[in-house]
């Protein structure tokens, strides 16, 4: 077998392109004629011309001082859930490498060691998230997806649009023999890509007058689809094994009795907590509580988004609500459905932010690398050693999930009750099983992300340490969290009763009785709802660099406590802690045309 004939034709979708679409993302109108293309150059530098030369192996970057080690695949930057999906292009074994923890310019990467050249390396980067653990694969196996990680947004020419509407996004590829220097990973995998003869750059104006106007990114949408649900028991005795068990498609990537995974979402926790309870390192990469910071008030942005996400929504079903019984019903039912599996899904996203998801992550992260002139050379950042961790799953032990997959995204909230062995008083030598604490939530976005948080019950014990002011504040941020999860929780149960129906009556009932539940938590009217209150606390929060500081370290000492104790529930040695029983349900919309 000749070596190339072990690869994919190319890194973005390994089946037959269907009728009238593109097999790979272009830059422009022209659908492409050539059969035999892998793809294309990336050609948009956020600058107004066209150079995909300077995408190409070997070529000089960083004015003359580095040679660029692989070529960039064009990837139309779209933000999560709808990023660009990548494939494993061969048979092997892949393993994630995650920015925060090993800081690099092509920032997250998957590294794929071809089963037939198993010393050998092929790496994707830049991308935004992986799908699943480190594992072995099969030629077509979905690994990830695009994004903008690393240096690739170093002028925001990835995440915003550009000149003509564009961006430079792009997958980073490379191919790392076992000895030796790297080598162009085109002419290894039998690859051609689209562009490779422009030899000058062009301008835009007038590559746009000779007909190829660049195309705006797909609009980030989902399809209407029929709604399937599906509610679960599950009663496991713990494994001795690490291998965590799986939840069927399409939940395949959602953690939930991973110990290995559990453990790491600990010292995730454990290393925010340190660094927020000592000073503040001098070196401007290392500013750990600035960036928690200034990634808390990114994320109060965020959380108005969604929350507009979630009232439109509502503004859409109360439209579905008011048309009489016509022939469109079936359409109708499609639409509500797919609209209420959307809520659900961006109502578990705005808990993540709000249980400071992602203004934790740069708390813990690996500062990296900077230029030392004198040594002509990248060196770390001075006044470590450092470490990086990322959060790796959520917990969902003894309690409830609720499961939503939309598009390329997963999303789960679970409600935990993790237990304890204490000593028993009554009988000397024995242990007793014990609550460890009321309840345990956490969110995650499936394995694969560093998009996981855990809320705990304990947190309210450190509330009530606080000065009574800031006490106050912080309990209408405890008790809107919680309130906030019960209603989702409600409407889950609401979704999944009412998957079957199939008339306009049905419809009206299902309207009725879903949107009260969301109005709780989105607001009507002058009613604020939960997620507000939500909101709401949490800017008052964001008023003071300090406040948003202790909520964070008593975030990570309640979260990171939990976590421990679910790693230590999951231990097999823990023998009268031998079952998990959980429950599920579970929403997904399967597309239809």
């Amino acid at each position: 077998m000749a070596e190339e004939e072990h690869y994919a034709p190319h890194l973005f979708d390994p089946r037959p392109p269907q009728a009238g679409t593109r097999p790979y993302p272009t830059q422009s109108k022209l659908a492409p004629t050539e059969n035999d293309l892998a793809g294309e150059l990336r050609g948009y530098y956020g600058r107004p011309e066209f150079n995909p030369k300077s995408s190409r192996f070997g070529k000089v970057r960083s004015g003359g001082t580095k040679n660029h080690g692989g070529v960039d695949i064009y990837a139309s930057y779209l933000p999560f859930p709808h990023e660009t999906a990548v494939y494993a292009i061969c048979e092997g074994r892949v393993e994630f490498l995650y920015d925060n923890e090993s800081p690099d310019d092509i920032g997250n990467r998957a590294w794929l060691y071809p089963k037939h050249a198993p010393n050998d390396r092929v790496i994707f980067g830049h991308l935004s998230r992986f799908v699943g653990h480190d594992r072995g694969v099969t030629k077509g196996c979905l690994i990830g997806f695009a994004g903008c990680s690393g240096n690739a947004d170093a002028d925001h020419e990835c995440t915003t649009l550009g000149v003509l509407n564009i961006n430079s996004g792009h997958v980073h590829m490379a191919y790392r023999p076992a000895k030796g220097a790297p080598v162009d990973p085109l002419g290894k995998v039998g690859w051609s890509l689209r562009f490779a003869d422009v030899e000058k750059a062009i301008e835009l104006k007038t590559w746009t007058n000779d007909g190829n106007l660049l195309d705006k990114p797909a609009p980030p949408d989902f399809k209407f689809g029929l709604l399937r649900t599906d509610k679960a028991k599950r009663t496991e005795r713990i494994k001795k094994a690490d291998d965590p068990s799986q939840l069927p498609a399409p939940f395949e990537t959602i953690d939930f009795d991973n110990r290995k995974a559990v453990a790491k979402t600990a010292k995730f926790y454990e290393l925010a907590g340190t660094r927020l309870a000592t000073a503040e390192p001098t070196h401007p990469k290392a500013k750990f509580k600035q960036f928690g910071i200034a990634d808390f008030r990114k994320s109060l942005a965020a959380l108005s988004i969604l929350i507009g996400r979630l009232n439109d929504i509502i503004a859409e079903l109360d439209e579905i609500s008011k048309v009489a019984a016509t022939a469109e019903t079936p359409s109708d039912i499609k639409r509500a459905h797919t609209r209420s599996a959307e809520f659900m899904f961006d109502a578990i996203r705005l808990l993540w932010f709000a249980m400071a998801g992602e203004a934790m992550l740069p708390v813990a992260k690996d500062p990296g690398k900077v230029y030392d002139k004198a040594k002509k050379e990248s060196v770390p950042v001075p006044g470590g050693p450092w470490d990086g961790h990322v959060p790796r799953s959520g917990i969902g032990l003894w309690g409830k999930s609720m499961l939503v997959a939309l598009g390329n995204g997963r999303a789960a909230l679970q409600a935990s009750f993790l237990k304890d062995l204490v000593d028993d008083t009554t009988n000397p030598g024995k242990k007793k099983i014990v609550p460890y604490s009321k309840w345990t939530l956490s969110v995650s976005l499936g394995a694969g992300t560093s998009w996981h948080a855990i809320f705990d019950e304990k947190f309210e014990a450190e509330v009530s340490k606080l000065p009574a002011e800031t006490a106050k504040i912080f309990s209408k941020y405890f008790i809107a969290v919680y309130n906030s999860v019960q209603i989702a929780s409600n409407i889950s149960k609401i979704i999944c009763d009412n998957a079957k129906i199939v008339d306009e009556p049905g419809l009206k009932r299902y309207l009725s009785s879903i949107k009260v539940m969301m109005s709780a938590l989105a607001g009507e009217a002058e009613e604020p709802g939960e997620a507000r209150k939500l909101q709401s606390a949490l800017e008052e929060i964001g008023k003071k660099d300090d406040l948003i500081l202790t909520l964070l370290a008593m975030i990570a000492k309640t979260a990171g406590d939990a976590a421990r104790q679910a790693a230590k529930c999951l231990d097999p040695k823990e023998k009268q802690l031998d079952r998990i029983r959980s429950a599920y349900d579970m929403i997904w919309i399967e597309p239809s045309e």
